[in-house]
């Protein structure tokens, strides 16, 4: 294809977009709240199969990884996708992804094992984040996905480690805690980013939710 990164990303997101027009519509015309819930966005298959085949060339930029996250999230939540390989995503760390994270995080500039590993809604979304990080959308996508299944937090935590004292991880965490109604978590980082203080703000709100 001959479509830049920036064409590839607005033609994917504008058919998951029509494509969620169309369910809304549908969902209008059908009583049965059962068939409601089976209703889905018809255009998913086809874009996580354009989307994986564009991140293995590597023409996807952060904007295209946030619709492959979301594609990939709505289809099966938290679920791996069917791997090409056996390796495990995010499992290659080195001092030079800290450095050089929004180049080449997630194998996207390097073309490296990550690309073999398999897919997961939450690894693709910290690839997206930890190339733009402003974009707050994929923030709250991600953030449903550990609500949704906490056994990822972990995970997610470690992958997120390059932003670990970035303010929009730590606007994160606080949606994170409200979402799992832990406020007082939540009012504690809010209390110290005020203060201009956030090193280690995600693991002490962890640590007191630990031991309440």
């Amino acid at each position: 294809s001959d479509l830049t990164p920036l064409g590839r990303y607005l033609r994917a997101y504008s058919l998951y977009l029509e494509g969620e027009r169309r369910k809304n519509e549908q969902v209008t015309e059908l009583r049965d709240p059962l068939e409601r819930t089976k209703l889905r966005n018809a255009h998913l298959p086809r874009l996580e199969a354009e989307l994986r085949r564009a991140y293995g060339r590597n023409e996807l930029d952060a904007f295209g990884m946030y619709v492959y996250g979301v594609v990939l999230k709505e289809l099966r939540g938290t679920k791996t996708c069917p791997p090409p390989s056996s390796s495990r995503i995010g499992q290659r760390r080195d001092s030079e992804t800290a450095n050089n994270v929004t180049e080449n995080k997630g194998g996207v500039a390097g073309g490296g094992d990550e690309q073999k590993q398999p897919h997961t809604a939450h690894g693709i979304l910290v690839q997206s984040i930890l190339r733009y990080p402003f974009n707050w959308s994929a923030w709250l996508d991600l953030g449903e996905l550990c609500v949704d299944d906490p056994t990822i937090d972990e995970e997610v935590e470690e992958l997120l480690l390059p932003l670990s004292e970035h303010w929009m991880y730590h606007f994160f965490c606080v949606h994170v805690f409200i979402e799992n109604k832990a406020n007082e978590n939540a009012i504690t980082i809010i209390e110290k980013l005020a203060h201009g203080t956030d090193a280690g703000l995600a693991e002490e709100g962890e640590e007191e939710e630990g031991g309440d």
